[in-house]
């Protein structure tokens, strides 16, 4: 099972600009989810798949957190993989970050925000 995890605040080890951050973000953007991700179900087992300003694209398993998922029923773990597979590693785009929180257009096509994963 694939799910959209969106996750209501701050990270639980973030610290005090992280979260002066993630205020910012859900100010700007009118939105109660200011980070997400795609999370993959197997066996129980849960794990994160989503881009971060300290680790770029990464796969944890679940965090805690106040996070809220939602089934994507036509998207498959293997999809997913297979698809991190090709952006494993990429950094944070923070670049296009600060564009789709401004009025102005940019993109970094090479890095990628939470959003953009």
């Amino acid at each position: 099972m694939v799910y959209l995890a969106l996750r209501h605040g701050a990270a639980v080890d973030a610290n005090w600009y992280e979260k002066l951050a993630v205020d910012f973000i859900k100010a700007r953007l009118v939105t109660k989810f200011p980070h997400c991700g795609i999370v993959t179900d197997v066996d129980g087992v849960k794990t994160l798949y989503h881009s971060t300003a300290k680790k770029g694209l990464t796969k944890e398993p679940m965090p805690k957190g106040d996070w809220v998922l939602f089934k994507i029923p036509n998207l498959s773990t293997k999809q997913v993989s297979d698809k991190y597979d090709l952006w494993a590693g990429t950094k944070y785009d923070w670049f296009s970050e600060i564009a789709f929180v401004s009025p102005f257009k940019a993109s970094d096509s090479k890095r990628l925000y939470c959003y953009e994963w």
